[in-house]
Parts: C-alpha cells; structure tokens; sequence
C-alpha cells in the first residue's frame, strides 16, 4: 500500500493493482501505412545473435516509429521545428487524472468529441485525463483507414482552459486520420501560435479497457528516455482508496 500526498490532499492506493493501458511495440498494433516495426537478432559477419541460433545471448534490433507501432507518449516538438524532446521533459512520478468515456457526435460520417459532449462529462480540476474514444470492446490491430474518432478543435481548447496538461487517448491520434496535415487538435493543445505549453503531453494509441468506469485515478506515465519527440510510453493508472 502507498500512501502519499499530491498538493495538499491525501492519496491511498494499492500499487500491486495498476491498471496498464500500453500496446507493446511488436505486439502487431500499427497505423499510418508504414506496416510493422522490424524485429529480429542482430546479425554481423554472418553471426546471428540468438540463441536459438548457437549464440551466448539474444541481441534484437528494432526498428520502429513510435507515432506508429504502439502507445506513445508526445511533446511540442511533434509540431514544432524545434523538435522539443521528450527526454528533457521531467514528469511527475504520479499525477492525479480523471478517466471519461464520453459519448461522440457523428458529424459528415465521423465520430467526433465535441465541446458540447465534452461538457456533459466531469473533467475539470486535474492536469491528467484519460479519455475513452473507442466506441467498441475491443481495438483494433491495423488502424490504416478506419477514420478513429477523435477531437473537435473547440473541445481541446476546452480542455487547455480547463488546465489540462498531459492527455491520454486510445486512438492513434488526437486529429482525424485524414486531415490534410491540418493538426487542428495538435495545434489548438500544445497553443503553437500563442504561447507554446512545452510542458504539456500527448500520450497516443492507449488501450482502456471497456470496463473501466469513469472516475479519479492516479497516474504514472512511464516514458523511454529518448531524444526524439516521441517515445514509447507505459500509463498506468490507480485507483485510489
């Protein structure tokens, strides 16, 4: 049992029950038309290192893009040509969140978080929010073509006025598949144009599972330190006692 104190109010959980929502790189889970990550044993001189293969250990190498192979977690410098790195970012070890399933607007055959169904739901007073946009039980692996639901423009200016700092979405992008490079939501989060939130997250193709209620929970978002914009994540979430 952990017991800790996060601005002022008090916290109980038990950090055996953490709720994982990643999709492992490798696990088949893909988007953006590029196909799956390539993985296999490091293969030098004509060696192969596997075990398998007579040698003393497994030496994979990888190659991935994590905007695309799995849950990922973003900063300002996805769109900005400062390229902001999520290595220099310092999150805290546990952020208090919220967790809604809101219900979506089919506009012009799109699924669609508005501002208006974003109101119905209790989501203001925290800096973390996990949002359940997947309409169905289950995910899907391949997401090419299959127009995930997503944010309006207005909806996540709602969710900067509220304060609103790291955002957890199960679908592989905030914006819809297909918008012409636009990035609307991309833009409207991280305020591009006014004054830059360079401290604010993006945490991308999420998995929640259909059961989860909505509520409060504790977040640990667990990110690989690379010098990229971008990096596989792990989010966890507890629920305090």
């Amino acid at each position: 049992m952990i017991r800790l104190t996060i601005e002022d109010t008090d916290y109980m959980f038990d950090e055996a029950l953490g709720i994982d929502l990643s999709r492992a790189v490798g696990s088949g889970v893909n988007a953006w038309y590029i196909g799956s990550p390539q993985m296999g044993p490091l293969e030098v001189g004509g060696a192969v290192f596997s075990v398998s293969s007579g040698a003393a250990v497994n030496f994979d190498q990888i190659k991935f893009a994590p905007h695309a192979h799995g849950t990922h977690t973003e900063t300002l410098g996805h769109i900005d040509e400062n390229q902001l790195v999520i290595e220099e970012l310092r999150l805290p070890l546990f952020l208090p969140c919220k967790l809604i399933r809101p219900s979506l607007e089919t506009i012009d055959g799109d699924q669609v978080l508005t501002e208006k169904a974003l109101d119905l739901c209790d989501y203001e007073g925290v800096k973390a929010l996990v949002i359940r946009l997947n309409p169905n039980k289950e995910y899907p692996i391949n997401y090419d073509h299959t127009n995930w639901p997503y944010l309006s423009e207005s909806a996540t200016k709602r969710l900067v006025e509220a304060g609103v700092e790291h955002l957890v979405l199960d679908v592989p992008s905030i914006d819809k598949e297909k918008d012409q490079g636009a990035l609307l939501s991309h833009r409207a989060f991280w305020k591009l144009s006014d004054s830059p939130r360079t401290s604010a997250t993006i945490t991308e193709f999420a998995q929640i599972p259909a059961n989860l209620p909505a509520g409060n929970y504790l977040l640990q978002l667990q990110v690989a330190p690379i010098l990229s914009d971008a990096a596989p994540s792990r989010p966890i979430l507890f629920k305090p006692l």
